[in-house]
């Protein structure tokens, strides 16, 4: 996954530099309760991504982007957004702005409104 530097608009969200393989690593060889308290710091920051589609399932879009086969998930709520999903092609190369919701030890999830498909 390739991080994007945030435009001036988005200067006032809180941007991590933090790799998917990185946030499961807080998870791995931990319990539950750990891997929660060390995630902790990232939840609800912003991470702007660039990556391949993998599949896109109703509002859910997963990039292929981890060379540990870590499933990303970009959650979209914005009905103008959601209606740009079904256009993207598995392979298609998309920049995503995602809030950083959920981390665990095989998968995270991001809750969006942004999506920027690079034709």
């Amino acid at each position: 996954m390739l991080s994007h530097e945030p435009s001036a608009r988005d200067r006032s969200k809180i941007y991590i530099s933090i790799t998917p393989d990185e946030v499961v690593d807080l998870f791995r060889d931990r319990t539950t309760m750990e891997g929660r308290r060390l995630f902790a710091p990232y939840k609800d920051k912003w991470y702007r991504c660039t990556g391949q589609i993998e599949n896109v399932k109703d509002e859910v879009v997963t990039l292929a982007d981890s060379p540990n086969n870590i499933g990303t998930a970009f959650m979209f709520s914005d009905a103008h957004e959601i209606s740009k999903l079904e256009t993207l092609r598995k392979g298609e190369t998309v920049t995503i702005d995602g809030q950083l919701n959920h981390g665990e030890s095989m998968r995270i999830v991001f809750y969006t409104n942004s999506i920027i498909v690079d034709r």
